[in-house]
C-alpha cells in the first residue's frame, strides 16, 4: 500500500478550486474558514473533551494543552459557561 502524500494548505487549496464548480477565492476561502453546523460543533466537542482526558491521563500535556483551547474556542457564544466566566471575571 503506497503511503498517503503529504499536501500542502496551498496544494489541497489548487486540487479543490481545480474540481470544485465554486469560483477558486471562494473555494479556498471555505477551506480557509469552514464554518461548523450545530451539530458538528457538538460532535468535536463532544471528541476534544474526551481527548483532553485521555491526554491528561496519559500525561500528554501540550496534546492536553492545544486540544483544552481548541474547545474552549469552539464555545458557542451566549452559552452559560462563557456567562459564568464574565461574571466571575468581572468580580475579580
Amino acid at each position: 500500500m503506497d503511503p498517503i502524500p503529504y499536501l500542502s494548505r496551498r496544494q489541497m487549496n489548487d486540487i479543490i478550486a481545480a474540481n470544485s464548480k465554486l469560483p477558486a477565492k471562494v473555494a479556498a476561502a471555505l477551506i480557509l474558514n469552514p464554518e461548523l453546523d450545530p451539530v458538528e460543533r457538538g460532535t468535536v466537542r463532544v471528541f476534544l473533551r474526551r481527548y483532553v482526558t485521555w491526554c491528561a491521563r496519559s500525561r500528554r500535556w501540550k496534546a492536553m494543552n492545544g486540544a483544552a483551547s481548541l474547545f474552549r474556542s469552539l464555545q458557542p457564544s451566549g452559552s452559560r459557561y462563557q456567562q459564568r466566566i464574565q461574571s466571575v471575571n468581572a468580580t475579580a
